[in-house]
């Protein structure tokens, strides 16, 4: 067998450099962007459900039906980006969760069944 080149030898290692840097950076730059990412749908999602309480002034106001899908209906009017906002409510059992609003082909109901999970997911 004969020996690889002088050449041979420097064009694999610039090669062998080059894709592992290029791999270093592309896994660093996709760690970076999801953890943008989640931040941000964080804050949004905090501000979304800070704007949704700051309306709902007196208990009264959150046990009424009517009054409380109205304020989801226009929260989803208002924010094209959003699919759908469950409310949930705590009490001596712990939380309890309100049929959710979603965005549909006619007007939002809050008489929708649950949204079930895909199977593997909670």
């Amino acid at each position: 067998m004969k020996a690889w080149s002088l050449r041979t030898k420097s064009t694999l290692l610039v090669v062998g450099l080059t894709t592992a840097g290029i791999f270093l950076a592309s896994t660093l730059h996709h760690r970076f962007a999801l953890r943008a990412l989640k931040e941000e749908v964080r804050t949004r999602a905090a501000y979304v459900a800070t704007e949704l309480a700051f309306g709902i002034t007196t208990r009264t106001e959150l046990e009424d039906g009517v009054l409380l899908a109205a304020q989801i209906r226009s929260t989803l009017a208002a924010r094209p980006t959003l699919r759908w906002i469950e409310v949930y409510a705590t009490g001596p059992a712990g939380y309890s969760a309100s049929p959710p609003v979603s965005k549909g082909a006619g007007r939002p109901s809050l008489n929708l069944p649950p949204r079930r999970s895909p199977p593997g997911r909670p």
